[in-house]
């Protein structure tokens, strides 16, 4: 949710700032956005804005070093 939200509500100020969007309403028990505009164009260009998924991978422990990076740094 924090991902789509962003640092300080930048990514929620930004689908509210596509022109047609009526309603944006954050609904915290389903981690999810209604998004409610003049048109589906509009709504998915806002929806898109928010989007995001998480995946988890397997990373042999041979290959740690070279994910992380130098101190950290990756």
């Amino acid at each position: 949710m924090g991902l789509a939200i962003g640092a300080h509500g930048v990514n929620i100020q930004q689908s509210r700032s596509v022109g047609c969007i009526i309603n944006l309403e954050i609904q915290e028990e389903t981690s999810t956005f209604r998004v409610t505009g003049d048109s589906n164009e509009c709504v998915r260009k806002a929806r898109k804005l928010l989007e995001f998924a998480e995946d988890t991978n397997q990373v042999p422990r041979s290959l740690v070093g070279k994910v992380i990076g130098r101190i950290g740094a990756a």
